[in-house]
This record gives C-alpha cells, sequence and structure tokens, in this order.
C-alpha cells in the first residue's frame, strides 16, 4: 500500500464519486446561489459537482466555492481562487466564516483512534461539540462545526455514515440538528460507494438553518435515484436510539398494531434476553480455537458466535 493510501485510510479519508456529489448537491443548490463549503475538500468532488449543477440548472445565478483540507488534491481546482481553498484543519478555521451551504463528506475516523486531547481542547473552543459524547466518531464533530459555519436560512448536505441512523452516540447529535433546522430529509443506502470501504451511507439535507423544524423524512433504496418515494417520521421515530425504516409505515406503528390488535407481547416480557453482537471489529473479537489456546484462555471465558 503506497503512503497516501496509508494515510487515506489512517485519517479516515475516502474520496466522493462524482455521480454520488452531485446527486448530493443539486438537493440544495437554488438560482439564488452564494458561498459555498467544504471542510474536507479533499479532491474537489463536492465543490467541482456544485459548480457543474448550478451552470447547468442555474446559470444566471454565483457561487463562490470553499474549502478546508489538511492534504487537499488540487488538480481540478485551479480555477478557483487559492485563498479560497485552505490548507489547514478545519478546527482552526474560524466559525465567524458563514456560508450559504455547507457540504461534507468528513472523516471516517473511529472514536478510539482519536486524540482525547484534541478532544478536550476543541470542545473548549466550541461549545456546541459538547453535545457529542465520548464514543463519537469525527465524522460527527464535521457536522456540528459544519453547522456553525451557516448563515441564518442556510442548509447542509452530507455524505455519512449508517451510525448517524443507527449508533446509540448519534442520537443527542439528530436531536442537535431537529432543534436547529427546519427540515431534514434522510436517504439510507444499502449499496457501497466507497472503494476500499465497508461502510454502508446515509445522505442527509438539513434545510433552513435557525428555523423550528417542521418535516423529517426519510427514504432507503439500494441507490440513489430521483424517484425514490420518502416518507415523512414523527419527532418520536426521530429521537429512537436506532431509527427503523420501511417504505410507506413505521415499524412502531407495526409493532403498536400487533400489541393491540392481536395480543403480542414483547419477548423480554417473557424471558431474559441477552444478546451478543459482534461490532465488526473481527479482530478484537473474534479468535479460533488454536489463537485462544496460544493466548491461554480458558474455554469457559469464551462464547461461540
Amino acid at each position: 500500500m503506497g503512503k497516501a493510501n496509508t494515510y487515506n485510510k489512517k485519517n479516515g479519508v475516502y474520496y466522493t464519486p462524482s455521480d454520488l456529489a452531485e446527486f448530493l448537491v443539486k438537493q440544495l443548490i437554488t438560482d439564488t446561489g452564494g458561498e459555498i463549503l467544504d471542510p474536507a475538500y479533499g479532491d474537489g468532488a463536492l465543490l467541482l459537482a456544485a459548480e457543474r449543477v448550478t451552470k447547468l440548472n442555474h446559470p444566471e445565478s454565483h457561487i463562490s466555492l470553499h474549502g478546508c483540507d489538511t492534504k487537499p488534491v488540487n488538480g481540478l481546482l485551479k480555477h478557483i481562487p487559492l485563498a479560497q481553498l485552505k490548507k489547514m484543519d478545519f478546527f482552526s478555521f474560524a466559525t465567524n466564516n458563514k456560508f450559504n451551504l455547507v457540504f461534507t463528506n468528513p472523516p471516517y475516523v473511529r472514536h478510539h483512534e482519536l486524540d482525547q486531547q484534541w478532544i478536550d481542547k476543541h470542545k473548549i473552543l466550541f461549545q456546541d461539540l459538547a453535545v457529542l459524547n465520548s464514543l463519537s466518531d469525527l465524522w460527527a464533530y464535521f457536522i456540528v462545526k459544519g453547522t456553525l459555519h451557516l448563515k441564518a436560512g442556510g442548509s447542509m448536505g452530507a455524505i455519512l455514515p449508517w451510525a448517524f441512523i443507527q449508533a446509540d452516540y448519534a442520537l443527542p447529535l439528530r436531536r442537535w440538528l431537529f432543534e436547529r433546522f427546519g427540515q431534514i430529509k434522510i436517504l439510507s443506502l444499502s449499496d457501497k460507494f466507497f472503494e476500499k470501504a465497508d461502510e454502508r451511507v446515509v445522505m442527509v439535507w438539513l434545510k433552513n438553518h435557525g428555523a423550528k423544524c417542521d418535516s423529517i423524512e426519510i427514504g432507503s433504496s439500494k441507490t440513489f435515484s430521483d424517484d425514490i418515494t420518502y416518507n415523512n417520521i414523527g419527532i418520536e421515530s426521530w429521537l429512537t436510539q436506532k431509527i427503523l425504516h420501511t417504505d410507506g409505515v413505521e415499524i412502531s406503528d407495526i409493532l403498536t398494531e400487533c400489541k393491540n390488535a392481536y395480543g403480542f407481547s414483547e419477548f423480554g416480557d417473557s424471558v431474559d434476553v441477552k444478546i451478543g453482537v459482534v461490532t465488526g471489529a473481527d479482530d478484537y473479537f473474534i479468535v479460533t480455537r488454536e489463537e485462544a489456546r496460544q493466548l491461554n484462555i480458558h474455554h469457559k471465558n469464551l462464547l461461540p458466535i
């Protein structure tokens, strides 16, 4: 593996495919134009997508493209003024820099790889980061700070891991976003779009910063397209530990009907339930019998999977 690939994997860098980038930005680009920021712009895929969509759909509007990145690839961005492309840590970028739109595919770095001193320092500098607990991955920090760069009425589009709708640590973040955006729209995708990465992604559109939230929509699909159906969900579903979703109906409604109409009860009401979950970090949690013997792990301390 080359040095660049090693750096990218270590730092959670996965460059955004151009078609995925275009699908994300076109939901928020309007004829009003404005200033656009990508806080981890990498090779510029999201900025270039914003430029293409604007020229195609809103040729009379003017946009100004800006980005931050510690290790950018500027080969396709030479027409953008260098002063607007900051080679710097996004968390050193002052929040008095405000934008109409923020588009991001933030780094997917796990919480156990983050430096605690870095976390403590930035939670002091940016008090809104306190909403994130110790299990939050790096992408969540980017979402909070990205929001701090929005003008009133601004919007954000983000490509995030499924953890956004499935991880316990994402619940406080979802509540924080609900309190700050007028409309929230989510598309969960089952296909994998990033080379050498196992992450499934959700596309997130957060509109009208500073307004009271009056709409939360969610859709699911194998891949992205313009004909996907989105369904409204209530605040109760948005603020559950994990957002469960099926096309056209909420899981909670199905369970309630089963209980009320057919007398179903929860399995846990009758028996004790203990469920073990392998997180995917197989190297840490799964060993062969031979490895267990070599590590002197007694068989009583092993569980079959």
